[in-house]
């Protein structure tokens, strides 16, 4: 499922599945929770966070639609763009950027699913 949030301010955008993954960094946030069952699938959900049409760095959160919990945390390259694999094709997520800098509101992409590369 691709998606992206419209209006002023920042953008999230989350796509099915990328390969490219050179940039990508991470973070682990205390309030992670750690699901086995669900980060071991072939799935992948990728994206890109702008700010007012500048692509930036942001703290993204994957939730889990099913219990709301977090169940993995990245912090986007420097050109906004990040990725969560191996990922469970079953279920649905919520994607949440949050400005690293702190200028815009966190930004919410609901119901995602991860896709498979062909």
């Amino acid at each position: 499922m691709a998606g992206q949030l419209l209006g002023p301010g920042p953008l999230l955008r989350a796509v099915g599945y990328s390969t490219d993954r050179s940039a990508v960094g991470s973070y682990a946030p205390a309030s992670v929770t750690a699901h086995h069952e669900l980060t071991q699938g072939l799935g992948s959900i990728v994206g890109v966070c702008t700010f007012d049409g500048v692509p930036g760095p942001a703290n993204v959160l994957l939730v889990r639609d099913l219990t709301s919990e977090v169940v993995k945390a990245v912090e986007s390259a420097a050109d906004g763009s990040y990725a969560f694999d191996y990922l469970t094709t079953a279920e649905t997520f919520t994607v949440i950027g949050v400005d690293i800098v702190r200028n815009y509101n966190s930004v919410i992409q609901a119901r995602v699913t991860p896709g498979v590369p062909p």
